[in-house]
């Protein structure tokens, strides 16, 4: 999923609260629990009603983790994403022989 940096509303300091975030979790992904997490996931999406607080924002492997080899941050993304989305198609239909 790409970002539309003109609907991206992000605090000016992002930058100081994500670091934050890196150093006090010491960088272990709060998805797979090992180190070197290198990006800040919002525990609650923006979208449902999360913030930018501290106690909102964990780290996560945005590149692949060097020891399972998860793209956490873009693995939850995509699953919030789809669970995001308004099921398609037609409501099923009762079996002709059951009327």
């Amino acid at each position: 999923m790409t970002w539309d940096s003109s609907k991206r509303v992000v605090p000016t300091d992002w930058l100081k609260r994500k670091a934050r975030a890196l150093r006090d979790h010491a960088g272990r992904c709060h998805l797979c629990g090992h180190a070197g997490a290198e990006q800040v996931d919002h525990i609650l999406n923006v979208a449902r009603g999360g913030t930018h607080e501290p106690n909102n924002l964990a780290p996560a492997h945005g590149l692949p983790c060097p020891t399972c080899g998860r793209r956490c941050h873009t693995d939850k993304t995509q699953a919030e994403s789809l669970l995001a989305r308004p099921r398609m198609g037609r409501t099923p239909e009762r079996h002709p022989g059951l009327l």
